[in-house]
C-alpha cells in the first residue's frame, strides 16, 4: 500500500508574520476604526491589548474561533447549512 505523508500544519491558519490571520483581522479593524474616526495613536494602545487578549483566548480553544463567533453574532454564514447564527433553538 502506498502511503503518503502528509505535512503537519497543512490545515493551519495562514500566518502573517507571526501572527495568525485572526489576530491581524483584529488589528487591523481597530486601527482601520482609528483612522477612519480621526483616533490612530488612539487606537494604538487597545489594538495591541485586545491583539494579545485574543490570542490568549484563541489558545484554549479550536481553530477558527473568529469565524464561529462572528457567526454566532450574525455576521457571516458558517456554510451552506448554517447560514443564520441568529437561531438559538430548533423549532420542528
Amino acid at each position: 500500500m502506498n502511503e503518503i505523508p502528509i505535512p503537519r500544519y497543512v490545515d493551519a491558519q495562514h500566518q502573517f508574520f507571526f501572527w495568525e490571520i485572526d489576530e491581524v483581522v483584529i488589528i487591523t479593524s481597530i486601527l482601520g476604526l482609528g483612522i477612519a474616526l480621526d483616533f490612530f495613536f488612539y487606537s494604538l494602545v487597545p489594538a495591541i491589548v485586545l491583539g494579545m487578549v485574543f490570542s490568549r483566548y484563541k489558545n484554549g480553544n479550536l481553530d477558527g474561533v473568529l469565524q464561529h463567533m462572528a457567526y454566532w453574532a450574525g455576521f457571516v454564514a458558517l456554510n451552506k447549512i448554517f447560514t443564520n447564527g441568529q437561531v438559538r433553538q430548533y423549532i420542528p
